[in-house]
């Protein structure tokens, strides 16, 4: 469940990037240019983090389920 959910944080987030990147900042303000910078920042930074978290969350999963078959065959081996 965790896979897909990051590869659509991945994705949003890199179309994300793309919008801010196609559309420059046009004001006269230093403050309203400040203003929408640190917006900017923060909503790739909170796009990237729910990324990241769910992307090593699949990692957890995976890792978790490599060590449970692992040990499953172990156990088969020494019922044998």
């Amino acid at each position: 469940m965790s896979a897909p959910l990051a590869f659509a944080l991945y994705a949003l987030t890199l179309s994300i990037s793309q919008t801010f990147a196609a559309k420059p900042l046009t004001s006269s303000s230093t403050m309203a240019i400040r203003i929408s910078i640190m917006v900017r920042t923060l909503v790739m930074g909170m796009s990237a983090l729910g990324t990241a978290i769910f992307a090593f969350t699949t990692l957890g999963v995976m890792a978790l389920g490599f060590q449970l078959l692992i040990k499953g065959w172990g156990e088969k081996r020494t019922q044998a």
